[in-house]
């Protein structure tokens, strides 16, 4: 199986000073990354044998509504099989609006293993294209590669 794990890391905080260490603990910096990681501990708690990906969204939506933040559009948490990262069962970190893609309404079974990625905004919660592509490579598991060929 596959195992991820990620951390949120605040770079060239200046802690000497508690003036400096009560500003990042307070204010919208402080509340995307409560509400980032309250949400993380939720949804983490919430999958479970019976409940719905739609019960662990609408938790999502309560705690961003509790910080004053808003997920971000487009994010998806997916189930996670041996070699695919991406099952097919997902979950939404933002309920979407009726013109976008669904996602189909699943129940969480035991053992399986789902991939909590959560992304929160003080902004509108929409990503921006900033002119730089992001690429992310995945293996197809049906084909078959040749990695010792001369031609790889």
């Amino acid at each position: 199986y596959i195992v991820l794990a990620a951390h949120t890391v605040l770079v060239g905080a200046d802690l000497s000073t508690v003036e400096s260490a009560q500003s990042i603990q307070s204010g919208r910096r402080a509340a995307v990354i409560n509400a980032t990681y309250t949400a993380a501990e939720i949804a983490a708690k919430m999958i479970k044998n019976g409940n719905t990906n739609t019960q662990v969204t609408a938790a999502i939506k309560q705690v961003a509504d509790m910080y004053d933040v808003r997920p971000i559009s487009g994010t998806l948490m997916h189930q996670m099989k041996q070699y695919v990262i991406d099952g097919k069962k997902m979950i939404l970190l933002k309920e979407l609006e009726p013109d976008q893609q669904k996602v189909e309404a699943c129940t969480f079974e035991t053992g399986e293993v789902y991939a909590i990625d959560i992304a929160m905004s003080t902004g509108d919660g929409k990503p921006r294209d900033m002119g730089m592509r992001t690429t992310v490579y995945k293996r197809a598991v049906d084909v078959k590669y040749a990695l010792k060929n001369q031609a790889s």
